[in-house]
């Protein structure tokens, strides 16, 4: 059974990717989230770096197209949206799907390759999703499970899990996207 929590934890999720609050993902939400991300790096379309974030964004939109939109109508309601998160959750395969985002995750963020996120980095995931970055100083200490100054892929990994999976209030994966949740 699905919680309260874990709805509103991936209603937050929803609102991170409708870019244009318009209540429905679709496409266009995921191509602004390319842009603002190459807004924050200074990537410039065309790019090799545009390119390749481009092109992981769209192949995660049509994953999601795939397994949510129930209409075939090329958009993914909210309501749509918990339906395929709860499927995901009763999924054999959930910890793989689970650590697959977590990977895809990290690695957008990442893309020097290093085995590591510093607050900087975090507060790009932060700019890049509409979340005020006032937030960061807030979550970050809180996200960095060894309290080295870092996340490393392994911490980003377990906490992308406790976002989906806990139930727990006070679990730090709560947090991944603000404290609003």
């Amino acid at each position: 059974m699905v919680s309260e929590l874990q709805k509103r934890k991936w209603t937050t999720l929803f609102a991170v990717f409708d870019a244009n609050n318009n209540g429905v993902l679709d496409q266009k939400d995921f191509e602004q989230f390319v842009q603002r991300l190459a807004q924050v790096r200074g990537w410039q379309p065309g790019s090799l770096e545009y390119s390749n974030i481009h092109d992981k964004q769209l192949l995660y939109w049509k994953r999601v197209q795939e397994a949510a939109d129930k209409n075939g109508d090329e958009k993914v309601t909210l309501e749509e949206w918990l339906e395929y998160h709860e499927q995901l959750l009763s999924a054999a395969n959930k910890y793989n799907e689970i650590e697959s985002l977590g990977s895809a995750v990290f690695d957008l963020f990442n893309p020097d390759g290093k085995e590591k996120m510093t607050a900087e980095k975090w507060e790009e995931l932060f700019v890049t999703c509409n979340i005020p970055r006032v937030y960061v100083k807030y979550t970050f200490p809180q996200l960095d499970l060894n309290g080295d100054g870092i996340l490393s892929k392994d911490e980003v990994l377990q906490l992308i899990s406790e976002f989906y999976l806990s139930d727990d209030p006070n679990a730090p994966g709560n947090l991944l996207f603000g404290p609003h949740i």
